[in-house]
Parts: structure tokens; sequence; C-alpha cells
């Protein structure tokens, strides 16, 4: 194979090296302080139609806290995971997301996200924010910031965390690696 080489040599070009929103981002040192939320389309069971699959873990540890099989990843799928997280781990200093629309609004595709017009997720998590600092004061607690902040992830920056967990396609190889009882 070695031997042909020569004769590709000037028939290919270089590939473009990729932008920065593809870069490796560090993960947080502690638990809890980031919670990464992605939702990934399969076909995850044979013989039935495509399926998202949404996951909440921890940066972290990549401890996966919710997992679970739904028809169509938006606001009502993470609203129910982020009630499973929040009701048995408490809340996170933040919450890692693409930049889905039920997440953040975006004017126009790949644009800025425009953070005065908040979606009902980012309404709630505002709000889980102020009533977590509130009741932090009231405890006497110090605190560094105000609750939940929500981040918006670049196309691709997110999507290694799911990769490490499910391998390089996102696809995990089976459903039972995510629920040992199926």
């Amino acid at each position: 194979m070695d031997e042909d080489l020569p004769l590709l040599e000037g028939l290919l070009e270089k590939a473009k090296r990729r932008g920065a929103h593809r870069r490796k981002r560090e993960r947080r040192p502690l638990p809890g302080m980031m919670l990464h939320q992605d939702g990934s389309m399969h076909v995850w069971l044979a013989g039935q139609p495509a399926l998202d699959l949404i996951v909440t873990l921890d940066d972290a540890t990549s401890a996966i806290y919710s997992a679970f099989l739904i028809e169509e990843e938006g606001t009502a799928s993470t609203f129910r995971a982020l009630m499973e997280v929040f009701g048995s781990h408490g809340l996170p200093m933040s919450l890692y997301t693409d930049r889905g629309a039920h997440y953040f609004y975006t004017p126009t595709a790949g644009g800025e996200v425009d953070r005065s017009r908040p979606t009902q997720v980012g309404r709630a998590l505002e709000r889980l924010g102020r009533r977590a600092y509130r009741g932090l004061l009231a405890a006497g607690a110090r605190t560094l910031g105000a609750g939940v902040s929500h981040l918006a992830g670049s196309t691709g920056q997110g999507a290694g965390t799911q990769r490490d967990r499910h391998g390089r396609s996102g696809k995990p190889v089976s459903v039972r690696c995510l629920y040992p009882r199926i």
C-alpha cells in the first residue's frame, strides 16, 4: 500500500484545520459543578422507529444521572431530565447544553444567542437560581453565584463528552449499557 503513495503525490490536497469550536473543552474538576445534557437520535431498538436518547451527566465524572428514550428532544424532555436530576442530586452550579431551540433563542441560525429572550428552559433555570440563592442566604451560607447558570456550547463542543461515553459514533453499543435491568 505504501508503494502507491508516490503515485498519489500532488493529487490530493491537505485538509483544512478545524475551527475553534471543535477544540476540546476542559472538564470541571469536581462533581456537581456542571451537568452536561444532550440528545442523540438513532434506531436504538431493533424494529422500532428512531428515538432520541436524552442523557444528563456530570461533567467531571461522566456519571449518568438521567437517561431515557423519547420520540423527540425538546422542552418537555429537558424538564423531565432536570426534574430527575435536581430531585435526586440537587442543583448544579451550571448546565452545559447545545444551542437547541428549546434551550436558547437564536435569531439567525448559527448566530449569537439572544439572552434577552429566554426560552421556557432558560426562564425556569433563572427562577431556580434566584430561589436557590435566596435559600442559601436565608440559611446563612456564603455563595459565589446566583444558582444554575446555563452555558451554550458551540456546535460539536459538548459532543465529545457523549462520544467518550458511547464510543466515537456517539451511539452506545447497547441500551443495556445505560439500563442494566432492560
